[in-house]
């Protein structure tokens, strides 16, 4: 049994009620699921809110008083950060191999810079 059933056994109640788990798998409402649309490509609270229907005050209590809204955003913004992540970690490996073959060609707009910077000599040996 994985960790999600555990989870789903305990909350249980027995009496056909949905699991902790099942509520946090739906999706959210319509003006909810928009509003963190909006949210993740960039839209201001204020932008949001006037383009869901609803007030700025109801976007912060969404925010900062709705566990599901919470959640579905938090997810978002781990998985965005992964990705970035993710990203950078593959542009160094580019960067680091396009330094090399430059040092290595003796490319001087990239040696000049860079014995600037660190400790590379400054002459080829």
């Amino acid at each position: 049994m994985d960790e999600q059933d555990q989870l789903a056994e305990v909350v249980d109640t027995g009496d056909g009620a949905e699991s902790a788990v099942e509520q946090w798998e739906k999706p959210l409402p319509e003006p909810k699921q928009k509003a963190l649309e909006l949210l993740v490509a960039g839209r201001s609270v204020a932008e949001t809110a006037r383009e869901v229907g609803v007030g700025r005050t109801t976007m912060f209590r969404w925010m900062r008083s709705d566990p599901h809204f919470q959640a579905a955003y938090n997810r978002w913004q781990h998985e965005a950060e992964a990705s970035c992540y993710s990203r950078l970690l593959a542009l160094m490996d580019k960067a680091v191999d396009a330094i090399d073959m430059s040092l290595v060609t003796g490319d001087a707009k990239v040696r000049e810079p860079l014995t600037e910077r660190t400790c590379l000599p400054r002459h080829k040996h």
